[in-house]
């Protein structure tokens, strides 16, 4: 298995109740799922009001898979909070799903130990479904079914770069610069840059057993400052009510497209896997979401390492 393995699954569901789900689904979709694994994969919550209370929380495979534990990363050289190593994509779930009805959405696992773990994330899945997402949840009944959990698609090693690409948002992205959120006025090709290699160094100190090399990574943000572009980015306002914090949450963020020039090898592969790692905050329910349309491309494929 590779250090660093990335993969999209396809759920597919067949609706045996009217399902009505919010405009974007991916937060309520996590909610479910983090209970359904709750359920099945921590052994005190059901002891104490559903509650984890395992210890140390590292030990707890519900921690680790929704809520890991903060812990000191190497990359900023302090503790804090700590992604989970998967990504809801529900952009495309309808708001109302007819009974009887097929839908379907995806999740990306990240890391080598999300894929050791899929066989308990499709039966989380599978109890999360049947117990009901969205409004009208079942009441002793199913609500849905589970028809399949299946690899889609997984990043290439060897990819034909480009030194232009545009890139398409299709769920807003949250992008965050020392304490601040970057709205249109004050949106420069660096601010998505930097929000993009910050997750992916991230991730990959987090998941994988990838040495960060400190001198890689100042050049690395030195070449970020120097790339130019433009863009066409909307503000998009979104809430949502956190159940966990009881309290309703505005999550707007930046819709739209953004170009970018003079891309290095290194820097393109990152905003190939962004595909996949999404972007920004709230990637976890499936916000920053983009595909990449190359412009001006190479001749030649290109392994690029990590």
């Amino acid at each position: 298995m590779s250090n660093f393995p990335i993969s999209r699954y396809t759920i597919k569901f067949q609706a045996l109740e009217n399902i009505q789900l919010p405009k974007y689904a991916g937060s309520t979709l996590r909610g479910a799922f983090g209970h359904a694994l709750k359920s099945m994969a921590c052994l005190t919550a059901s002891r104490n009001k559903g509650t984890c209370c395992c210890e140390p929380a590292e030990r707890c495979l519900y921690r680790q898979l929704f809520d890991p534990p903060k812990k000191k990363l190497d990359y900023q050289n302090r503790v804090q909070d700590i992604a989970p190593p998967f990504v809801i994509e529900a952009y495309a779930l309808p708001e109302q799903i007819a009974k009887g009805a097929v839908a379907t959405f995806h999740i990306v696992l990240i890391g080598n130990f999300a894929h050791q773990q899929q066989m308990m994330i499709q039966l989380a899945w599978q109890r999360a479904l049947a117990e009901g997402i969205g409004q009208n949840l079942s009441k002793g009944g199913e609500q849905s079914k589970l028809i399949s959990f299946g690899l889609c698609d997984q990043p290439k090693p060897n990819i034909q770069t480009a030194t232009t690409i545009r890139l398409h948002l299709f769920t807003h992205a949250r992008l965050q610069y020392r304490g601040n959120f970057v709205d249109v006025e004050h949106f420069s090709p660096f601010h998505f840059l930097h929000a993009l290699v910050r997750r992916y160094l991230f991730l990959i100190e987090t998941y994988s057993d990838v040495t960060l090399n400190q001198e890689d990574i100042a050049q690395l943000y030195d070449e970020i400052a120097k790339i130019k572009g433009y863009h066409q980015l909307e503000w998009i306002n979104w809430s949502r009510y956190s159940s966990r914090q009881k309290q309703k949450m505005n999550l707007d963020g930046l819709m739209g497209s953004i170009t970018l020039e003079n891309l290095s090898p290194r820097l393109y592969y990152y905003l190939y896997l962004g595909q996949w790692l999404h972007v920004g905050k709230g990637c976890v329910f499936g916000l920053g979401q983009y595909t990449l349309q190359d412009i001006q491309a190479k001749t030649k494929f290109e392994k690029i390492s990590a």
